[in-house]
């Protein structure tokens, strides 16, 4: 099942962050970094995406495209079973409602 949905920026690698939790994965600087590097040039409306296996083995499969004169960023994840993606839904539900913060990890809190 293919969940996507919008965030606000800011809110992208923590949110990220706790969906590489959700199977496991600790979700670390190198993938922080290829991110907010893959997000440059990348347009939604374009439908130019920055595709990056999230995980071990890529068990997260997602996509990630700016929203250019924008405060949001569209994510496209690929969650393998159906209570994963309910998971996610709500993960990228709150980052649309809330500033979500990773506690010591000053890194992930800006994108």
């Amino acid at each position: 099942m293919v969940v996507r949905n919008w965030l606000f920026k800011e809110n992208l690698l923590p949110a990220l962050d706790f969906m590489a939790s959700l199977v496991e994965y600790e979700f670390d600087d190198s993938d922080a970094d290829a991110i907010r590097i893959g997000l440059v040039g990348t347009d939604v409306e374009r439908d130019k995406w920055f595709a990056y296996p999230l995980g071990d083995v890529g068990q997260l499969p997602l996509r990630v495209a700016s929203d250019p004169g924008s405060s949001v960023t569209f994510v496209e994840v690929e969650a393998k079973k159906g209570r994963l993606a309910v998971e996610i839904e709500t993960v990228l539900a709150m980052a649309q409602h809330s500033r979500l913060v990773v506690r010591n990890r000053e890194d992930l809190n800006s994108i």
